[in-house]
């Protein structure tokens, strides 16, 4: 399972950081999450929250492409 959801971040963090997520209306970021079928999390991403969710994933699945590389075969 795959998620996003865009939060206020603190206020240390630097404008660089931070982007306007439309349909939350929020100034913040966007946490991007993948989790197993048990709830348990395998890969975290944070981005700008003007990125768009599929933009998003797409970062975090490339950043952990060896993850599945190695991951055996089943048979």
């Amino acid at each position: 399972m795959v998620d996003s959801q865009a939060v206020k971040n603190t206020c240390l963090a630097s404008l660089q950081s931070k982007g306007f997520c439309f349909y939350k209306a929020t100034h913040g970021i966007k946490r991007h999450l993948a989790v197993d079928s048990l709830g348990f999390s395998l890969f975290t991403h944070c981005t700008k929250a003007n990125i768009s969710d599929d933009v998003g994933l797409i970062e975090m699945f490339k950043q952990n492409l060896d993850y599945f590389r190695d991951k055996p075969l089943k048979n």
